[in-house]
């Protein structure tokens, strides 16, 4: 028995957008006799896998003890459709450090100086 795709839905090699509902065409021939065969249509839906957002480049900053320093941290989400996106900063943070968890604007007040200087790893998630 062969069961040769017939028809489908075009571009369906190529990468489409989802979620999509293709429509393949199938038939089964016995013994390739074509009065031996049956056709059915299906349908297959595909989902699109949600990825994570991706964090813009951020860069390195040197101020004076004491200072503030503010920025903003912009994220992108390549799914479709968009997903709401919230920042956070990693659970070991400094005193004073805090993010905006909708707009991602950062703000560091009364930074103080450190031996080894302070890292602060941010996290962007969907809602």
């Amino acid at each position: 028995m062969s069961i040769p795709i017939l028809a489908s839905s075009p571009g369906l090699q190529a990468k489409r957008k989802v979620p999509a509902i293709i429509s393949i065409v199938l038939r089964a021939t016995e013994n390739n006799a074509d009065h031996l065969s049956a056709i059915q249509s299906v349908g297959i839906t595909v989902r699109e896998v949600n990825q994570p957002p991706i964090l813009g480049s951020l860069s390195d900053y040197a101020v004076e003890e004491g200072a503030v320093i503010s920025f903003v941290a912009k994220a992108t989400d390549s799914d479709l459709p968009t997903q709401s996106i919230t920042y956070s900063l990693e659970p070991r943070r400094s005193a004073g450090a805090a993010i905006d968890p909708n707009t991602g604007t950062f703000i560091w007040e009364k930074l103080r100086k450190t031996a080894c200087g302070n890292q602060l790893n941010f996290n962007p998630s969907h809602r």
